[in-house]
């Protein structure tokens, strides 16, 4: 544990390689990294991580492997959850969601070059981040990557310890929470778009203020295996069959860090973090991502004087 984490409290990162032998220089690279980024994570979300945040640097088919239990275990806590509203999930419905995981994690395996690293649930519903190994080294992802995923990854860890787990069930559940809006009944919480939303917001604050600047999308384009990984593949399709361009599902992350942007602006951090521990009624639908105002009236927020929303805001007005 360096200073930093020893005068903010900040639990030290267990950071496990299991990718084998030749990804030891990337675990170790991961472990300076997280160590310098979590006490930055706490301070810039205002947010607790859990005690001893782990990380595992692991292979696509571990990753899928956890993938899986996360699933079961979230489809667990939906059947408990319905039953206690007075509804049941029949045998036949539950054996079609495990048929669904199985294909999901299979897709995980095959797609292994979508992505560099999620957040979920083990079978022991304990939180944590999986770096995929074989992606960060085929994107050549440098240091400054490196940096802006371990702060996205351990935001939402923060998210999951401030919201009890709600945020990720949320978020990822087959039975959409609503909250009843005014003029239209009751409509889709947008949690995965909160979440995200406020994982970039939170990377690149962490990022003005370890490294000093911001850190864009990746640039490299890869190894050849990567790139013909990417041709064969593309991108997850959403639910209606249709698979968003590079450009498009770039849009839309932007969009949901614009409206945490604002609304941290208009309320504060102390009140937008309300958010966590009243989840459901405090998180936005989807028309308020694009009107954080309206999603402020709608749950009863003051405005706060305006003051440095970012690191480098705060430190240009330092310098005046």
């Amino acid at each position: 544990m360096n200073q930093l984490e020893a005068d903010a409290g900040t639990p030290a990162c267990e950071v496990r390689q299991e990718a084998g032998p030749k990804y030891d220089d990337l675990g170790a690279r991961i472990r300076t990294i997280a160590a310098e980024v979590a006490p930055v994570v706490e301070a810039v979300t205002g947010l607790p991580l859990p005690p001893r945040p782990l990380i595992r640097v692991v292979t696509p088919s571990a990753l899928a492997r956890t993938w899986l239990a996360h699933l079961h275990g979230l489809a667990h806590r939906e059947r408990i959850a319905v039953a206690r509203v007075g509804f049941t999930i029949d045998a036949q419905q539950c054996a079609a969601w495990h048929t669904d995981y199985i294909d999901a994690a299979k897709d995980m395996v095959r797609r292994w070059a979508d992505d560099a690293a999620h957040s979920m649930e083990d079978a022991l519903m304990r939180p944590q981040v999986l770096m995929k190994a074989k992606v960060i080294t085929h994107a050549q992802h440098d240091d400054d990557q490196l940096y802006r995923t371990v702060a996205h990854e351990l935001t939402h860890l923060a998210q999951h310890r401030a919201s009890q787990g709600l945020a990720w069930v949320a978020a990822m559940t087959r039975y959409a929470r609503t909250v009843k809006v005014p003029g239209h009944g009751f409509v889709p919480i947008a949690a995965m778009k909160l979440i995200e939303g406020h994982a970039f917001w939170a990377e690149e604050e962490v990022n003005l203020k370890v490294l000093g600047r911001k850190v864009g999308w990746p640039q490299a384009e890869g190894t050849e295996i990567f790139r013909r990984a990417k041709d064969r593949h593309g991108v997850f399709r959403n639910r209606n069959g249709e698979a968003p361009s590079a450009a498009e599902a770039k849009a839309i992350y932007d969009e949901c860090h614009r409206f945490v942007q604002k609304a941290i602006d208009r309320v504060g951090l102390d009140q937008f973090n309300g958010i966590w521990t009243s989840f459901v009624s405090k998180c936005p639908v989807e028309d308020e991502i694009v009107a954080p105002g309206i999603w402020q009236r709608r749950v009863g927020l003051a405005s706060v004087s305006r003051r440095p929303a970012t690191w480098r805001q705060a430190a240009f007005l330092r310098r005046r």
